[in-house]
């Protein structure tokens, strides 16, 4: 088995930290580098690795700007080679580094594996098995809230990763630039996979791979940066062509946007991230100049459509909400099959 470097991006992490790295040493992998890149805690964090895990390197960030600059000094460590990052409340099961390795040696064109994620609370329901990237910017979660056992365990493509759990080729991340430290938090991990697959790579998931995620749901103070780096993402990837191609279902799903965080309160972050968005037109400028240089396939190869992934408390308290999300649903899966031949 090749060499790996395994890295935890952690932040205040003090109650959880030795539960992960405890699971990680635990895994029996030959050749394994462990570090912790910790994003500027405020708790003894950084002292519980330095004192009870002597062997990890601790990369101590000065300053906490999300997680990709983490993730990409993780990475860094790696060279050319195999590197698998993890989120501090990501719990690898026995063998989850050696399935994905093993993915990975088998399928040479693939850039990114993500393992199946499970809820820690209830280990036989799946939170995430990786994502379609729909058009609209927004993700198809495949598998979310299934049991275990009602799911094909068979290694799958997809086109949406999360950076719970990714295993990555450190040569093919060179060549797309990274992780974009820019985008800060939300979609982050994603917009990644996605430059690799322009770049002509692919991407899978390894069911018999799993972490136990010790999940809390996020309130919508997310939304800032969830709402401005969906249109950092598309304006910096999608080819314009694609981008006037989708302009009315694009419309129509930022109205139907804007109008739910009106209902949610949050109307004045909805306004502000959008003035975020044109601060950030520079950023937009320089990725799509970094994209033209390695794009490989059209638009369409990583595009698709599906039911678009809501949490289930913000729809169930209102039943029209699910309603006029189904409607949603049906109008740009229509729309898709009228303009996805020209993508």
């Amino acid at each position: 088995m090749p060499a790996l470097v395994v890295g935890v991006v952690t932040c205040n992490s003090e109650e959880i930290i030795e539960r992960t790295l405890a699971a990680i040493h635990a895994q029996d992998y030959p050749q394994v580098t462990v570090l912790v890149a910790d994003n500027a805690s405020t708790d003894r964090t950084r002292e519980l690795v330095t004192e009870q895990f002597p062997a990890v390197g601790l990369i101590a960030l000065a300053e906490n700007n999300g997680p990709n600059p983490a993730r990409n000094r993780i990475v860094e460590r790696a060279g050319d080679g195999l590197a698998l990052i993890l989120d501090d409340d990501c719990i690898p099961t026995p063998g989850c580094f050696q399935r994905l390795v093993e993915a990975a040696l088998a399928r040479p064109e693939a850039a990114a594996f993500g393992a199946r994620v499970v809820y820690l609370s209830d280990p036989q329901r799946i939170q995430f098995d990786g994502a379609l990237v729909h058009y609209l910017g927004e993700a198809v979660q495949l598998n979310g809230g299934r049991r275990v056992g009602d799911v094909a365990d068979a290694t799958h493509e997809v086109t949406g990763l999360g950076a719970g759990c990714m295993l990555i080729r450190g040569a093919a991340w060179r060549e797309v630039g990274g992780f974009d430290e820019y985008l800060v938090f939300g979609r982050e991990d994603g917009e990644l996979v996605q430059r690799l697959l322009i770049a002509g790579h692919r991407a899978f998931v390894v069911p018999s791979a799993v972490v136990l995620h010790d999940y809390t749901p996020r309130a919508l103070s997310a939304g800032f940066y969830q709402v401005r780096n969906r249109w950092l993402v598309m304006l910096g990837l999608y080819r314009l062509r694609t981008l006037l191609l989708l302009a009315p279902a694009l419309l129509v799903h930022e109205l139907a946007m804007a109008a739910f965080l009106l209902a949610q309160g949050e109307f004045g972050t909805y306004l502000r991230a959008n003035l975020a968005v044109l601060r950030g037109l520079p950023q937009v400028r320089a990725k799509r100049r970094q994209v033209a240089a390695f794009r490989r396939v059209p638009d369409s190869a990583f595009l698709g459509c599906g039911a678009i992934t809501v949490r289930a408390e913000l729809l169930e308290r209102h039943g029209w909400r699910a309603r006029v999300k189904r409607a949603l649903d049906i109008f740009y899966a229509g729309y898709w099959r009228l303009v996805r031949r020209f993508v």
